[in-house]
């Protein structure tokens, strides 16, 4: 009877270790499992952590080499102005005391189509001084890009253009001197057609051409935002 109570003891005592057995291997199993769980998540954020602070570099080494290139192209750039500021032509065609050899460039090229100024500048510069009448000055509304050269070896830069036509009456030698007048102009005028009609004593001419204009660029600096 003692001898089967004590083997009953001795099962019981078994089962119990065993369960407590089991129990600690699931609360390791379980503790593991959150360790690896955590560690997944850490290495997740730190990869995209280290993704993104490579995205930063790469944007901060592009910004620090268009810096570089602007300085490296600042003396270049400052040389070319001073010659400009310093040339004899382009003083030469100033008007007035206020006016200086970069104005001068800016007239040659504006910035923008300035339509009634053309029509301002054509009557009062280039057609009035010759003596001729005119008849009639429009300004077409259509427009077109073309590439010009801005220097000679320079690569093309894209310029825009638009044509106008005008009439003019007046005697042979006040009509010589507006086209003559017209061709001097520091702004590019291209004449695509002249119709001539009259005398040597009264002609009537009517001429299309077209003139351009270089948009200003802008130049500005900038906030990037970079989202890991």
């Amino acid at each position: 009877m003692e001898a089967s109570n004590k083997e009953a003891l001795t099962g019981l005592k078994k089962r119990q270790q065993i369960n407590k057995a089991n129990k600690m291997v699931f609360a390791w199993i379980v503790a593991a499992s959150l360790v690896v769980g955590i560690c997944g998540v850490a290495a997740q954020f730190l990869i995209r952590q280290l993704m993104f602070n490579n995205t930063i570099y790469g944007v901060l080494a592009e910004t620090s080499s268009t810096l570089d290139k602007n300085i490296q192209a600042y003396d270049g750039l400052k040389n070319s102005v001073v010659k400009l500021v310093a040339d004899s032509n382009l003083n030469a065609l100033k008007k007035g005391e206020n006016s200086t050899a970069l104005q001068v460039i800016i007239d040659a090229l504006p910035t923008e189509e300035n339509r009634s100024a053309l029509a301002t500048s054509m009557q009062n510069e280039v057609l009035g001084p010759a003596g001729v009448t005119i008849d009639s000055f429009s300004v077409s509304s259509d427009e077109s890009s073309l590439g010009i050269a801005a220097s000679a070896g320079a690569a093309g830069t894209e310029a825009s253009s638009f044509q106008f036509t005008f009439s003019i009456t007046g005697t042979y030698a006040q009509i010589q001197q507006a086209i003559k007048n017209m061709e001097r102009s520091i702004r590019p005028i291209t004449v695509q057609s002249i119709d001539v009609q009259g005398t040597s004593d009264k002609l009537s001419v009517n001429i299309s051409a077209t003139t351009y204009y270089q948009p200003a660029k802008d130049i500005q600096l900038k906030e990037v935002e970079k989202k890991p």
